[in-house]
């Protein structure tokens, strides 16, 4: 009997790169592909332009880890368990909404939902060899520092709902390893970036918001940013193969079970040297000499118009990049010793992130009609 592995969070590009290597690593195993039914067209899209051979070995499923039993009728829920050998769940789908809901707790957020019932679902699946619980190092909230891989709840706390549901979400999975014995093995990835060869990527997290206020903003940011301080704070950025990839390898070696692993740079570059990195792509002059002080920076982040000033939410350099912490990856540095596998150093990549960035944007803004015009174009 085939190996069967479950995987949630499409249409991510993160979910559809990691459905694709599942696929090429071992020609035997299937893959059940659970997708929301509004996604139903990019699903079967997906599916078509697969290799021939791999087709046949994909199963798409339409429903929502957020509902129980996964939004599946009964009999099919049923035929899933018994089948099921692994289960890759991204625990940080669906993207966060603008902003919290009033009255809603992080506790009650889809995310922990989709937590629980992978769980459960886990619990039913007699063939279960791994739970694969993506998280993100956003778990480790306002904290400063290094942060190890056992950690998780140490007094943090948080300015963004999602962050703090991942949080609770990472917290239901850890108790199911321990009081239900999953083998359960949780990996926490950084800011996710596009790929390292091609830049591709299906949406732009906080470190494009640094990319973007360099190429687009007037304010020569290079040299705004403190070389101490705020400003040598690491930007933890890695690029979306090497979280498959490493995802992937993780899953299928036994001593990655019960353990949590950071997907990090382990010698991320800071802020400003990203910067730096940037301009002079841009063939724009990197003047290094005093920068702005450090209150001095946050007060003009935060004047009213900056954003319009700027061309792109440079508000998030503050809050999502500007934390001195550092995420140990020790236990990932381990089990993949010998495999060859490691993130990639930022600045090898970072020009193909800016070109894949700049060509995105090119093409967006040549489809947009006057009334689609860019809000931030006065």
């Amino acid at each position: 009997m085939s190996d069967v592995t479950l995987v949630s969070g499409f249409p991510s590009f993160l979910a559809q790169s990691l459905v694709r290597r599942l696929l090429e690593t071992d020609p035997g195993d299937q893959v059940a592909l659970l997708c929301p039914g509004r996604f139903q067209v990019a699903a079967q899209i997906f599916v078509q332009e697969l290799p021939r051979q791999a087709r046949p070995r994909v199963e798409v499923l339409w429903g929502d880890p957020a509902d129980l039993d996964l939004g599946l009728s009964s009999a099919d829920y049923r035929q899933l368990c018994a089948r099921l050998t692994a289960i890759c769940h991204l625990g940080t789908m669906p993207p966060p909404a603008p902003s919290r809901r009033r009255g809603r707790k992080a506790e009650e957020s889809p995310v922990v939902a989709g937590a629980r019932h992978m769980v459960d679902l886990a619990c039913d699946c007699p063939r279960l060899r791994r739970l694969c619980h993506l998280s993100s190092v956003l778990v480790a909230g306002d904290r400063q520092g290094v942060v190890l891989e056992e950690e998780l709840a140490v007094g943090q706390r948080f300015s963004d709902a999602h962050a703090e549901a991942l949080l609770h979400a990472e917290q239901l999975v850890r108790q199911a390893a321990e009081g239900r014995r999953l083998p359960i093995t949780i990996l926490r990835p950084g800011h996710v970036v596009g790929d390292s060869r091609t830049g591709e990527i299906d949406h732009f997290g906080s470190p494009y918001d640094l990319i973007a206020a360099v190429l687009r903003s007037p304010l020569d940011l290079a040299q705004m940013l403190p070389p101490l301080g705020w400003g040598a704070a690491p930007l933890h950025m890695v690029p979306v193969d090497f979280v498959v990839e490493a995802a992937v390898v993780l899953l299928r070696d036994r001593r990655a079970e019960g353990q949590t692993f950071h997907l990090v740079d382990p010698c991320p570059l800071p802020l400003r040297a990203v910067a730096e990195l940037v301009a002079k792509r841009e063939e724009r002059k990197v003047v290094r000499g005093p920068s702005m002080p450090p209150r001095l920076l946050r007060a003009v982040l935060r004047a009213p118009g900056i954003e319009r000033l700027a061309r792109a939410n440079v508000g998030s350099l503050e809050g999502t990049l500007g934390a001195l912490v550092f995420y140990s990856p020790l236990n990932t540095l381990r089990l993949l010793e010998g495999t060859g596998l490691r993130c990639p150093p930022a600045a090898s990549y970072l020009d193909r992130l800016v070109a894949f960035f700049q060509e995105h944007h090119r093409e967006t803004g040549a489809a947009k009609t006057e009334e689609e015009s860019d809000p931030l174009d006065g």
